[in-house]
């Protein structure tokens, strides 16, 4: 199963969108937007959930199963 970091980076990339771009658009230094990619960073998270969501033209899903 992909973590929440590889599902994020993979619809991000799947919709043409910078790491640069998404840390923009979710008022992020690029370098904690790379490192929630990375799942090192869950501080921000919580905060930025639904900008990530919206950006990348998801949904949350709250059944532990898949989240963005």
């Amino acid at each position: 199963m992909k973590t929440f970091g590889e599902r994020v980076r993979a619809l991000r990339i799947e919709r043409g969108i910078s790491q640069k771009e998404m840390a923009a658009k979710t008022n992020l230094a690029s370098s904690s937007y790379r490192d929630l990619e990375m799942n090192s960073a869950s501080k921000h998270l919580l905060e930025v959930l639904p900008k990530i969501a919206e950006t990348l033209e998801t949904s949350i899903v709250t059944d532990r199963k898949s989240v963005v």
